[in-house]
């Protein structure tokens, strides 16, 4: 049974937002610190960042159509590291758009 225990959205403009998903699970293989996350990016209806532990792959994020592993030290620690990326994105698309950034 998963609770949900923290959740966030907000516009960034007319083309995207962001939005946190945090739940407290039973501890288990898959969970081991007891949460599960989702803290996501949307532009045009497509995820541009994605920071979760699902699907048996532990603690990762998606960005700019990357994936890499993150080293998990809390959720406060991971909410500031997804804020960082967030102001990341907005500075990117800022300077001349996600899709640019994605061709580095």
């Amino acid at each position: 049974m998963a609770e949900l225990i923290y959740q966030r959205k907000k516009s960034i403009d007319s083309i995207s937002f962001y939005e946190v998903k945090v739940w407290e699970v039973p501890k288990s293989e898959a969970f081991p610190e007891g949460i599960k996350y989702s803290l996501v990016v949307i532009e045009n209806d497509k995820m541009i960042i994605c920071y979760d532990n699902a699907h048996d792959k532990g603690h990762h994020r998606h960005v700019f159509g990357k994936q890499e592993n993150i080293v998990y030290r809390g959720i406060r620690q991971l909410l500031v590291q997804f804020d960082d990326c967030v102001e990341e994105y907005k500075q990117i698309k800022k300077e001349g758009g996600v899709s640019e950034a994605k061709k580095s």
